[in-house]
């Protein structure tokens, strides 16, 4: 008899998430729990194995993962010795969460070893699931530009791409010496909360800036964020200027 435990961890392995053997070789018949973060934070997957009641060593054991994102291919154990409990036989290096890993899950790791000489059976298996959940982490930024006041706003919508030159341009015109007002707004495109969120521009004439929004929820859309800059030679240098937001994904495992 062999058993395997596949675990998760979305903290970097502060805790494991779906501890457990499951004696059953049907891996569907396992009761799947797991871990949720942000795409692109870390995340452990390690494996357990249990010699259970097998009198003699257990030998040539070999692990598999049908996420093959986690693991390419065979992973070869060893020997089992008689009376192993609760062995950390592999642990990866730190995952990069992503949609490529969350596609494939939840995985099932299998545990096969050849049995102790005189055994009915040549070899032993089991199998054992376990889930990690990627979630986008996504912001997006609308800029606008007035020149009459805030009367018209220009170039309404927000812009998902984060290419800015791929981003269409419209505006307004003003006269040297003229006020030009801007303002922003901030989007959560994604599965998980924002925190931390702030606006930069790339034209350093336009003012205050720096501007800190806090946070956003899931689905949250901020307030507009007001600026404004004066036209002149010096202005029109770094027009068209491009706003961008920064946030950190705020999700189990940071």
């Amino acid at each position: 008899e062999v058993l395997v435990d596949r675990q998760v961890s979305c903290d970097n392995g502060v805790t494991w998430e779906d501890p457990g053997f499951a004696p059953d070789t049907d891996p569907l018949s396992d009761p799947v729990e797991g871990c949720s973060t942000a795409n692109g934070a870390p995340v452990l997957v390690r494996y357990l194995a249990d010699a259970g009641a097998t009198t003699g060593d257990l030998g040539n054991c070999f692990l598999t993962d049908s996420n093959g994102a986690v693991l390419a291919g065979p992973e070869s154990i060893g020997t089992l010795a008689e009376g192993t409990t609760d062995l950390v036989i592999f642990q990866t290096s730190p995952l990069e969460c992503s949609a490529e890993l969350d596609a494939l899950e939840p995985g099932t790791a299998t545990l096969v070893c050849e049995c102790p000489v005189g055994s009915p059976e040549p070899t032993v298996e089991d199998t054992d699931r376990a889930l990690f959940d990627c979630q986008e982490c996504a912001v997006e930024v609308d800029k606008q530009v007035s020149c009459d006041g805030g009367a018209t706003w220009n170039d309404p919508g927000f812009a998902p791409d984060t290419d800015p030159l791929s981003d269409p341009i419209e505006g307004c015109t003003a006269t040297f010496g003229e006020e030009v007002l801007v303002r922003y707004q901030a989007r959560n495109a994604g599965e998980v909360d924002l925190g931390s969120c702030f606006i930069t521009d790339s034209n350093g004439l336009i003012q205050p800036l720096p501007i800190q929004v806090g946070g956003v929820a899931v689905g949250g859309v901020t307030e507009f964020f007001p600026a404004a800059g004066v036209c002149g030679d010096e202005f029109n240098q770094f027009e068209p200027n491009t706003g961008t937001v920064q946030c950190e994904c705020v999700a189990p495992g940071g």
